[in-house]
């Protein structure tokens, strides 16, 4: 999503044959000693355990992926033609207002003029919210999708409006994403 149709920094050192590989990776830290870090052309194979999934990015600007379906303590949800967009940008777990609004109410959030607000003492008994790519699922634990700021609990789960691309688009911040890791094909 560049400006002016300028070509972004990525694609400006894949053009240029400035890396060895056309693939980015990052790893999001988990305090403000460690900020993670970014690495361009190639992948920090001691950053992560196990094996990388991929999958395919679903349009232009943004990376989309297909959502397929959710899980919440023990009930599924299936999705059609829903979009995930993996955004490092937002601390926040974006979805249509009427899930957020039920899911936020399964946790005992309470809304406030800055979002929901949870009871830091209920935290450690909520249950795991997973997101499914590919057939895999990327489980949650409640502290992942659970934001402190400040000593207040507040809940990662946000209603978006409709200015985003297509109808049924979720924005999957960087809540929880601290030990998952991902790459667009």
């Amino acid at each position: 999503m560049a400006a002016n149709r300028i070509t972004p920094p990525f694609y400006h050192m894949v053009n240029k044959r400035l890396i060895d590989e056309p693939i980015f990776s990052l790893r999001l830290g988990s305090s403000e000693a460690d900020a993670g870090e970014v690495v361009f052309g190639g992948i920090d194979r001691n950053a992560y355990k196990g094996e990388i999934t991929y999958v395919p990015v679903r349009g232009r600007g943004y990376w989309e992926v297909e959502l397929q379906k959710f899980s919440f303590g023990d009930e599924v949800i299936e999705l059609e033609n829903t979009g995930a967009l993996i955004d490092t940008g937002t601390s926040l777990i974006g979805m249509p207002a009427d899930i957020a609004e039920l899911l936020n109410d399964q946790i005992g959030a309470t809304r406030t003029w800055n979002g929901y607000q949870v009871d830091c003492a209920t935290v450690s008994r909520l249950p795991e919210l997973s997101f499914y790519f590919a057939g895999k699922a990327y489980p949650l634990r409640a502290s992942d999708y659970i934001v402190q700021v400040q000593g207040v609990c507040m809940s990662a789960f946000t209603p978006i409006n409709g200015n985003l691309p297509g109808e049924h688009v979720w924005v999957l911040g960087e809540s929880g994403w601290s030990h998952h890791s991902a790459k667009p094909d």
